[in-house]
C-alpha cells in the first residue's frame, strides 16, 4: 500500500509539473496573440471602410444593370 501511495504521489508531482509548464506556455502564447489580435482588428476596420466606399458603387451598378435589362426586355417584346 505504501508503494501505491508513493506512485500516486509521484504521479501527482509529475502532473503538477506538467500543469506548470502548460501555464508558462499559455503566458507566452497570450503575449504572442495580443499583437495578432490588433492586426486583425485593423484589417477588419479597413475591410469595413472598403465596404462602405464600395456600397454606392454597387447600388449604381445594380441600377444601371436593371435599366439595361429593362431596355433589352422592352426591345424583345
Amino acid at each position: 500500500m505504501n508503494s501505491a501511495i508513493a506512485r500516486l504521489d509521484n504521479g501527482l508531482d509529475h502532473f503538477e509539473a506538467t500543469l506548470g509548464r502548460i501555464d508558462d506556455l499559455m503566458r507566452r502564447l497570450v503575449t504572442l496573440v495580443a499583437p495578432v489580435e490588433a492586426i486583425v482588428e485593423r484589417i477588419d476596420y479597413m475591410v469595413g471602410v472598403g465596404e462602405t466606399v464600395m456600397s454606392p458603387l454597387s447600388v449604381t451598378e445594380h441600377a444601371i444593370r436593371n435599366a439595361f435589362n429593362a431596355l433589352r426586355n422592352r426591345g424583345s417584346r
